[in-house]
């Protein structure tokens, strides 16, 4: 999920942080600057992640040095300068009332997303929601670790599945990870289990 959010986002890092009872876990990242970011950030315990927990919104940074004029994130903003970030998107993981963490990707140029970029991110967000939760609830059963290693990999299923179905399809991958999860609600079956199906090419989706 994190590589398609480089991809559509356009960040070049992107990581996911998930909310764990009273604390921040950085779950997944692109590469080690992705990682630090977002640890950084639940270390000095501020940052665009805090930001999209405290308002339930997107954070939108279109130029970092913009912010870090503003002391917006005192802390936090010399680690992006650090970094080479000049801007970022953080989308809101959530479910119902819930927020359960957040989506970021963070760029290496000033940028401002227009609105299909915006709601690309919105998209991205509600595949990552399900991707955690079910990583979430395995854990929170006391899943073995194999096996949750093997829920973590259901992550790269669902994006093979949006590539193959974007390829066939011949549509956008965020217009083909909408048709995967509405033909997922619509037949009444767990997003993982079609997208293992439309790898295996037990199923396809009709223009």
């Amino acid at each position: 999920m994190v590589d398609v959010a480089r991809q559509v986002l356009g960040g070049e890092h992107a990581g996911i942080t998930v909310h764990r009872a009273d604390h921040f876990v950085a779950l997944v990242s692109t590469d080690d600057v992705a990682a630090h970011l977002d640890e950084r950030q639940i270390v000095i315990g501020q940052g665009p992640i805090f930001s999209v927990m405290e308002t339930g919104t997107p954070t939108v940074v279109a130029d970092t040095e913009d912010a870090l004029a503003q002391n917006r994130w005192p802390a936090f903003g010399p680690v992006l300068a650090d970094a080479g970030i000049r801007s970022l998107l953080s989308f809101p993981l959530a479910s119902g009332g819930a927020h359960v963490g957040a989506i970021t990707s963070y760029r290496l140029t000033p940028f401002f997303p227009d609105p299909e970029t915006y709601t690309n991110g919105l998209v991205l967000a509600a595949l990552a929601t399900e991707i955690v939760l079910h990583i979430e609830a395995g854990l929170a059963t006391g899943v073995p670790d194999g096996d949750t290693e093997r829920t973590m990999s259901d992550n790269a299923v669902i994006q093979q599945a949006v590539g193959i179905t974007a390829e066939q399809l011949g549509i956008p991958i965020v217009d083909a990870a909408i048709r995967l999860r509405a033909h997922a609600f619509a037949t009444d079956q767990p997003l993982t289990v079609l997208a293992r199906r439309v790898v295996n090419g037990e199923t396809a989706l009709e223009p």
